[in-house]
């Protein structure tokens, strides 16, 4: 006999593209489970299948009380596809249950169905029996498979068709934004090369989690322009943070630069990139022979010499 209540306030699914929406509990016999979960990336883990079943075994699992595993009914095979929940349907056949309560459910659109079984595992939905959330990979995985469908369809992918997918699958966090954006049109045929805009934010936080996963590296964070003489500014700044970080914890201490560039279109940025470079060097270069000349026996301190400029000035 089931250990799992039956007795519990329903909860159902709600996306976007669902057109159809019935809760019950279907024979575990009936669902086909495929080992390929098409929202993850990456395979189901042991230690969430165990904790769900132990949960089953002792009448704690209340699958009423979140959202239930998706299925789909597949008219080829006479089965239901599971959809979601992959971690939940293993955990019930090592539990030995017969039945799983779900909803089966229908979809406008493949796009939709996909952005439904990221978005069930996303933090929006709050905690589940053992879920695993899903990650950047995760919505990564889902995005791109949407997009290349849309090349399979003949069509060039524009930036705004990937923030698209990106928005539907409930990606919020900007840098996360940014950078998702830039590792799905990376992987693309079609996509039209475009640039990021990048925030300071975004930079101070990127030079927190590098020091964070790396406590011998320190940072220095730096926006570049596109005026000469604003560039030119931004690199000899540039050049003094790296060099204050180094007086303070060592010539050898390892320093990153965390950059970007406003206002530069994608055909610029990869050159302005290697210049930042060179004019680092040239300022190695340069600060090394002035130090040898201070530090030569010959070497004298200028004076300064002031023109008139006030009524007290003899």
């Amino acid at each position: 006999m089931s250990n799992i209540s039956r007795k519990q306030k329903v909860v159902k699914p709600n996306y976007n593209g669902l057109i159809s929406v019935k809760l019950e509990w279907l024979p575990i016999t009936d669902i086909a489970f495929n080992k390929v979960n098409h929202a993850r990336k990456k395979s189901a883990k042991k230690e969430r299948i165990k904790k769900i079943c132990n949960a089953i075994k002792k009448g704690d699992y209340l699958p009423f009380a979140y959202e239930p595993p998706m299925v789909e009914f597949n008219e080829k095979t006479g089965k239901y596809d599971l959809l979601t929940g992959n971690h939940r349907y293993q955990a019930h056949e090592e539990a030995y249950e017969k039945e799983m309560w779900v909803a089966i459910v229908k979809f406008d659109t493949k796009r939709n169905k996909r952005i439904a079984q990221s978005r069930e595992n996303s933090r929006e939905k709050g905690h589940d029996f053992g879920q695993e959330f899903r990650d950047t990979d995760d919505i990564i995985h889902i995005a791109r498979g949407n997009l290349q469908d849309m090349e399979k369809d003949g069509k060039e992918i524009l930036e705004s068709d990937i923030a698209k997918e990106l928005v539907d699958l409930g990606v919020t966090k900007k840098i996360d934004f940014n950078l998702m954006k830039i590792e799905i049109a990376k992987t693309l045929k079609t996509a039209v090369e475009f640039v990021v805009t990048i925030k300071e934010s975004d930079l101070k936080s990127t030079a927190l989690e590098i020091e964070e996963n790396n406590s011998s590296v320190k940072t220095v964070i730096k926006s570049f322009g596109t005026v000469y003489e604003e560039s030119r500014r931004a690199d000899k700044a540039n050049f003094d943070a790296v060099m204050n970080v180094k007086e303070k914890y060592g010539a050898d201490v390892k320093v990153k630069v965390v950059a970007s560039f406003h206002g530069l279109d994608a055909q610029q940025i990869p050159f302005a990139r290697e210049e930042r470079k060179k004019i680092f060097s040239s300022y190695e270069k340069q600060v090394k022979k002035q130090a040898e000349l201070i530090n030569s026996k010959n070497y004298t301190t200028p004076e300064f010499h002031f023109l008139n400029q006030l009524v007290s000035d003899k």
